[in-house]
């Protein structure tokens, strides 16, 4: 049997799950009735049909939360969607339908969400509005560079990239980071405890047991590959013009995601104190966000990399993206690419 379906029907929830016994009654039906885009059906056709099962009636909204979004967390199977409706992933070709009408979806929003973002910074009346204290979520990002900002070396070096590194700051498990790191140097680096771990310093085999240390853990990232040789000479002769835009680009790619954010970057000169041009890197950065809600940066510091575990798992994932862009060696990104979010290129053709 097909072990996307079987993976289905076999899912059972945790003793706590208040829903638990809901959602294995629609896993149940649907890995039956609904295997495949053909068979796809709606979900006002399934609540008619399921709300008689379940422990009490869900709304439409309640039964996308509470009952379909979770299950698609789950690993094993998944629940696709399309312009018929929801179904069981049965194969690749499901899989790829399903991703194309999300690609298609995440796209059209984004191009409003950027004719909105234009309109609001051309808006020289518009009123300053705090950001809402009940979201007291907030994302640590971290941000650190992979190559040089300049053009003058791009033909042995053709790309510069930016990394972000995402951590949701009220995970329990965010803790385990430094632990982890503190293993790495200590069991499998043998190293003392101010080692500064950077992926350049490590052969192959290392830096990929370190990916694969870290993929254990909980964050995301997302990176920016600018193409030197597709830059306009002019506008990016200079390094700190070129290192401030780079690092503004990604943060605003994660600011259009992200709620309320602590903004961490690496210094640029690598100096134990902070220069003044991190000054004016800080200044930058707050002058091309103005036009968010006050409090949308909860903070924002430039950190010394040999201090900060996260800046360095940074530089490894960054790393891994270097490599798959010039060697073209995918291997090492792969061990973590259930934590990307997304790689963004520039210029993009499509921006």
């Amino acid at each position: 049997m097909n072990n996307f379906i079987e993976n289905a029907k076999k899912w059972r929830s945790g003793k706590r799950d208040h829903y638990g016994k809901d959602r294995e009654i629609f896993l149940k039906y649907i890995s039956k009735h609904c295997v495949g885009l053909s068979k796809a059906k709606s979900i006002d056709e399934l609540l008619m049909i399921l709300n008689r099962r379940f422990s009490k009636p869900y709304s439409r909204e309640s039964f996308q939360h509470t009952i379909l979004v979770p299950l698609r967390e789950e690993k094993g199977f998944f629940i696709g969607t399309g312009n018929k409706g929801i179904y069981l992933i049965k194969n690749s070709t499901d899989a790829l339908k399903t991703i194309s009408f999300y690609s298609r979806r995440i796209n059209s929003e984004e191009k409003h969400l950027k004719n909105l973002m234009m309109v609001l910074k051309k808006d020289n009346n518009r009123e300053k509005v705090q950001y809402p204290e009940s979201d007291k979520r907030i994302a640590d990002v971290y941000f650190d560079e992979s190559g040089k900002p300049t053009l003058s070396n791009k033909r042995e070096e053709p790309y510069f990239i930016v990394c972000a590194v995402i951590i949701d700051s009220k995970n329990k498990r965010y803790n385990l980071l430094d632990e982890k790191f503190n293993f790495i140097r200590k069991q499998l680096l043998q190293k003392t405890d101010k080692y500064e771990i950077k992926h350049n310093n490590l052969n192959t085999k290392k830096h990929k047991l370190l990916l694969s240390e870290i993929s254990t853990l909980d964050y995301g990232f997302a990176a920016v590959v600018f193409f030197k040789d597709k830059l306009d000479n002019k506008k990016f002769n200079h390094s700190k013009s070129f290192y401030k835009f780079a690092n503004q680009y990604l943060v605003n790619k994660v600011l259009t995601r992200l709620g309320r954010v602590n903004l961490y970057f690496d210094n640029y000169s690598g100096q134990d104190e902070p220069t003044q041009f991190d000054q004016e890197f800080k200044e930058y950065i707050k002058s091309k966000n103005l036009f968010w809600p006050i409090g949308k940066i909860n903070d924002l510091q430039v950190l010394d990399s040999k201090k900060s575990n996260k800046v360095q798992m940074v530089d490894l994932i960054g790393g891994a993206i270097r490599k798959a862009y010039i060697g073209n060696d995918f291997s090492f990104l792969s061990l973590i690419e259930n934590k990307q979010i997304e790689i963004y290129h520039f210029p993009n053709i499509v921006e």
